[in-house]
């Protein structure tokens, strides 16, 4: 018995010795002053914090160590600019903006600033009228009209003694002046003075207006574009076509530059907004459905007054056509207006 009992007290002490053992071996590893500071069991939970808080991430973004769990929130900011897109009608577009390698979007919240889309508000194509044949003193405004163009035509005349015209030609109607264009006429005819001269009046126009209603916010930028064809013009720029917006002059030029610059067919024009006459205070921004008044002007631009003409080419009237009439503008536009999607959901209108 009491040998049994003397092999429990050795195996006992063995094992405490052990037990101590390993305690000294792990005490041996840990800072003297840091122990000294654990005066409760705070004081060792601040010392892992204050442990955790010392230490980085390293670039595969894992922690080591030992220690309490750490929550991790990453945040990014991007911004990119100039993101274009083209489509048409009934067709859309997509840009695609990845996250970058790694990154995984948990809640995603974005600023959308100056927006703004280019297009043209003017359809000055003039495929929909009625040729109703051609007539001298012709006003054609009922025959033009259309649910896609609304140009009118009319003329201002000093002494009420010339004749002008503002006919609308169907390029099916085998018209040989027009080479196959739907297009508007702008004519004045002047007096005959016997023997052999023709007489205008200073200030004597006629012209086509249209109205354009534009549901946008501040212009950023504008360019005119129309086609021309000098059909019977004097060499002389004392004629002149003159196109304006909203009763301001943007573009002029006279009939001999005209002449010079279409040679008896159709001639392009590009006029960028900032080639107009005049380029400030065209728009009243923003214009949010404001009405742009559009003019397209043939004009004897001599002082008022009574002028003939003698032995000049053409000097009996004075007659051009115009077609592909075109207001390209760039403007500011509301995300509902070209109904601008982000991840599938609608983004939010906000105020000019």
């Amino acid at each position: 018995g009491n040998l049994r009992s003397c092999k429990s007290k050795k195996i006992l002490f063995f094992v405490s010795i052990l037990m101590i053992s390993s305690l000294n071996v792990l005490l041996m590893n840990l800072d003297v002053n840091q122990i000294s500071e654990f005066n409760n069991e705070n004081d060792i939970n601040n010392f892992q914090i204050k442990d955790l808080k010392s230490q980085d991430l390293d670039s595969d973004n894992i922690y080591s160590g030992i220690g309490t769990p750490w929550n991790v929130t990453h945040w990014a900011n991007r911004t990119d600019y100039n993101k274009e897109v083209s489509f048409t009608n009934d067709s859309y577009d997509i840009i695609e903006i990845p996250l970058g390698s790694g990154w995984e979007g948990y809640k995603l919240n974005a600023t959308i600033k100056e927006l703004a889309d280019t297009r043209n508000w003017c359809n000055g194509s003039f495929n929909y009228g009625d040729d109703n044949s051609y007539q001298d003193i012709g006003n054609d405004t009922d025959y033009i009209s259309n649910k896609f163009q609304n140009w009118t035509f009319d003329k201002f005349d000093l002494d009420d003694d010339s004749d002008m015209a503002g006919n609308y030609l169907d390029s099916t109607s085998n018209n040989p002046e027009t080479e196959d264009h739907d297009c508007l006429e702008l004519k004045i005819t002047g007096l005959t003075d016997p023997p052999s001269s023709h007489g205008y009046d200073g200030q004597d126009r006629c012209y086509w207006t249209s109205f354009i209603e534009i549901p946008r916010g501040e212009v950023i930028d504008s360019e005119l574009k129309f086609d021309v064809r000098d059909f019977h013009l004097m060499p002389s720029n004392d004629f002149e076509l003159r196109i304006s917006i909203n009763d301001q002059q943007v573009y002029s030029l006279g009939a001999l530059s005209l002449r010079q610059a279409c040679a008896d067919s159709w001639r392009t024009f590009s006029i960028p907004q900032g080639l107009w006459t005049n380029s400030s205070n065209i728009y009243s921004n923003p214009i949010n459905n404001s009405l742009i008044k559009l003019n397209f002007t043939l004009i004897f631009a001599q002082p008022s007054g009574y002028y003939t003409f003698s032995g000049i080419e053409n000097q009996d009237s004075q007659q051009l056509f115009i077609d592909n009439v075109e207001l390209i503008m760039k403007a500011e536009t509301k995300p509902s207006q070209i109904q601008l999607k982000m991840n599938k959901h609608s983004v939010d209108n906000i105020n000019w």
